[in-house]
């Protein structure tokens, strides 16, 4: 999406804390990308919490804003920051976790499918052992996460917006894909995080989802 505006990231910034109850599978994922037993235990008790703030992109005129994530962990576990440029180019990135890193992100808008439901209008890049397997994959990361009521960031024509990120591990050999999405399940705001991670012809699925704390 070229018509980035302010507007359209608005809905994802502030304060997210981790809803452990509403998520899912978190230790497959981090299994499958090589995370040793002691470490992701520390992370499933641990409380996690991100701060998405935008900053200027500066020397980019058709993408000037970037997506800035702070993660704070408790346990003594180090935290990390991230910032995505949504022109779906190839950024390396050290994380503290996973080690070397190759991210691009876009930004999706949602279509419509047949129920009149909205989704994101996702293309699979994961490359997986089975067309059937590509399939669920891809319904997985499109649909809605917590609720059928989407509070999404919306563009200047209502559209709802998704984050599409593709990750690809240098050192554990491994890809993700994942679809950041905005909900409102009643009067409780949550970022979901939908996940699909790739290794040796092996693929797992998580659900993250963070809900909105005003106080942070």
């Amino acid at each position: 999406m070229s018509d980035l505006t302010n507007d359209a990231l608005n809905a994802f910034l502030g304060a997210w804390v981790m809803d452990k109850g509403r998520s899912n599978n978190i230790d497959g994922v981090l299994t499958l990308q090589g995370v040793g037993w002691l470490k992701r235990k520390a992370m499933l008790v641990a409380t996690v919490t991100l701060r998405n703030t935008l900053a200027e992109n500066k020397g980019s005129t058709s993408h000037p804003l970037k997506l800035v994530t702070g993660l704070t962990v408790t346990g003594g576990i180090p935290g990390a920051m991230e910032a995505r440029v949504f022109d779906w180019a190839d950024k390396h990135h050290d994380d503290n976790v996973f080690g070397n890193v190759i991210i691009r992100t876009q930004l999706l808008k949602a279509v419509q499918n047949s129920e009149g439901t909205l989704r994101a209008n996702l293309r699979l890049e994961l490359s997986l052992a089975q067309a059937a397997d590509e399939q669920d994959a891809e319904l997985f990361l499109a649909s809605d996460a917590v609720g059928s009521s989407a509070l999404a960031a919306e563009t200047g024509n209502g559209s709802p917006v998704y984050i599409h990120d593709f990750i690809r591990s240098e050192v554990g050999k491994w890809s993700v894909e994942q679809v950041w999405g905005l909900e409102l399940v009643g009067s409780t705001n949550f970022l979901t995080r939908r996940i699909v991670a790739t290794k040796d012809g092996k693929y797992e699925k998580a659900l993250i989802v963070y809900k909105f704390d005003a106080s942070l």
